[in-house]
């Protein structure tokens, strides 16, 4: 397919309709959207075309990690993501335009600031959704508590329980920020850490209610106008132990690690990006050798030699009593004299 064909509303070269054509630079290269990502349509001689696919190599990574990232995005109900990938495709876009015109280097800068930018955002959401299945989970628990306590007629540890769900959900809402949240594309595993940490409150107030009752925790005393109430001290004790899921450790944040990082500190992609080419092996050059010089650097005349360095004085200088003794080696009385020299004979 030639770069003259390619127009929007048709389809390109894989039969994928075009939605949108960002940029055209004649018989070089066109960059377009389709319904699913952003494409490019290289030039239409084979050796340019193939020498465009070289500079796009190294980004194939962070393009694909971008797409999967705004994968459901595209055919979603929400208007807000819709408009939210097209904005990423105009960068991703710009990008790719950057690439191509050989700037490789800053163009995996600005995919990664693209890809960083969509997990922050996908996280975010997932953030909003751990608290409502923290919500949901504490109302649940709740709701079951009411239905125990009409049966018994009589709630007095349950007051803990109550107290341990609270305490439980507060606790969750304070540290939220801080709380390792994967992106929503993990919700099982943000659902079931969520709804275990309530639920690990509520067994958590139960239990030390149950301690302090029986005498165990006797060295926490009340106020005597707390303990004329049944129903004070144990939902105090309750919250205080709900609370306590906090030093539960971070299940997820041990799952992330054993999977890897998702933003580490040096992308693998971005080094690829970044790797000079070794252009005597190209298939774009054919047999031609490229010389490689040295640059020269301003100390290679400088001999390495300790003998060449300044000496040391003041408090840098060792003592010969400071030393410590010689052992082994030839002493000076150990030594024969060297026989004299002979006279030749004329």
């Amino acid at each position: 397919m030639q770069l003259s064909e390619l127009k929007i509303g048709e389809k390109d070269a894989a039969g994928i309709v075009v939605f949108d054509i960002y940029t055209i630079n004649s018989k070089c290269y066109a960059v377009y959207r389709t319904k699913a990502r952003v494409m490019v349509q290289f030039a239409d001689d084979h050796t340019l075309a193939e020498s465009q696919r070289q500079k796009l190599a190294s980004l194939a990574a962070l393009r694909g990690q971008i797409n999967s990232l705004i994968d459901g995005w595209y055919n979603s109900k929400s208007d807000e993501l819709k408009k939210r990938a097209e904005h990423l495709d105009r960068r991703v876009a710009d990008a790719l335009i950057t690439a191509l015109e050989g700037d490789q280097p800053n163009a995996s800068e600005i995919l990664t600031e693209i890809r960083n930018e969509v997990i922050v955002d996908r996280k975010s959401r997932a953030r909003f959704l751990y608290l409502i299945s923290a919500s949901l989970a504490a109302l649940i628990f709740t709701i079951a508590l009411v239905i125990v306590c009409l049966i018994r007629h009589s709630p007095n540890i349950e007051y803990g329980v109550a107290g341990g769900i609270l305490g439980a959900f507060f606790s969750i809402s304070i540290g939220i920020r801080s709380r390792t949240i994967r992106t929503d594309l993990h919700w099982r595993d943000n659902t079931s850490d969520a709804v275990l940490r309530v639920a690990v409150g509520m067994i958590a107030g139960f239990v030390i209610v149950c301690l302090y009752r029986l005498g165990f925790i006797d060295w926490l005393k009340f106020p005597q106008s707390l303990t004329s109430s049944l129903w004070m001290p144990n939902f105090i004790l309750g919250f205080l132990g709900g609370f306590a899921e906090r030093l539960i450790p971070d299940l997820l944040s041990k799952v992330a690690s054993g999977n890897g990082s998702a933003i580490p500190e040096q992308d693998a992609a971005v080094n690829a990006s970044k790797k000079p080419v070794d252009t005597s092996t190209s298939p774009s050059v054919s047999g031609t050798a490229v010389a490689t010089t040295s640059v020269p650097h301003a100390e290679d005349h400088i001999d390495s030699c300790l003998c060449d360095a300044q000496p040391v004085a003041g408090e840098e200088v060792t003592l010969d009593s400071d030393l410590p003794v010689a052992t082994g080696g030839v002493t000076r009385e150990n030594v024969a004299p060297s026989p004299p020299p002979q006279s030749k004979g004329v």
